[in-house]
């Protein structure tokens, strides 16, 4: 009665673990193991049996269901806002951006998400940092702007940590999907998990 569930830093500690106690009540009888990495290659050892990733949705020798659907904004913390109160979208380029690299090829990067939104850019200035968690601190923080995946920030936001910035939006180009071997069978356990988090993800999606 165990299972193991492979899912990114980000995810884990802004989605998955603030819910997981609910499938640790109701299924006191199932043991989860959780390997978090952000590196893909990880997901593909022979111990893990579900992965929540973040990209198309296809990836070679896994059966893959949609969990979310993402929207991608501009953050920043309450007291950048207010000294940027005047800031309009197109401002967004000359300010402060606090950037992720390092980390998936997929993640849509300040470049990206600009060039999508029509908003004309040059060399974009800013630090970079490696973990999504330490770049939403260095946010709160008011060291500058940064890109927020809104099922990751929402919580954020609802605190009163963060607030969006400029009404520069987008959806995303992926989305978080649960994914399993297309070649060995899904234990009960991990059905019982799957089905679980589809439930969880769906309710949070209406």
């Amino acid at each position: 009665r165990s299972v193991t569930l492979a899912c990114t830093n980000a995810v884990a500690m802004m989605w998955l673990m603030p819910r997981m106690g609910a499938f640790w009540r109701r299924h006191p009888d199932i043991q989860v193991d959780h390997l978090i990495s952000d590196n893909s290659r990880d997901y593909r050892r022979a111990d893990v049996d579900l992965r929540i990733r973040y990209g198309s949705g296809s990836w070679p020798d896994e059966t893959s269901r949609l969990l979310l659907q993402e929207t991608i904004y501009p953050v920043c913390g309450l007291s950048f806002a207010e000294s940027h109160a005047g800031a309009r979208s197109e401002d967004v380029p000359s300010l402060p951006l606090l950037h992720v690299e390092w980390v998936d090829p997929d993640w849509t990067d300040w470049s990206e998400f600009l060039s999508r939104t029509g908003i004309p850019h040059g060399p974009l200035p800013g630090r970079r940092f490696s973990n999504f968690a330490v770049t939403l601190q260095a946010t709160e923080e008011d060291q500058g702007v940064a890109l927020g995946w809104h099922h990751l920030v929402a919580a954020r936001i609802e605190a009163g940590r963060l607030v969006g910035f400029t009404d520069l939006s987008m959806p995303a180009p992926g989305g978080y999907y649960l994914t399993w071997n297309d070649n060995r069978e899904l234990s009960d356990a991990a059905v019982t998990l799957r089905d679980w988090l589809v439930e969880v993800a769906a309710a949070r999606q209406a």
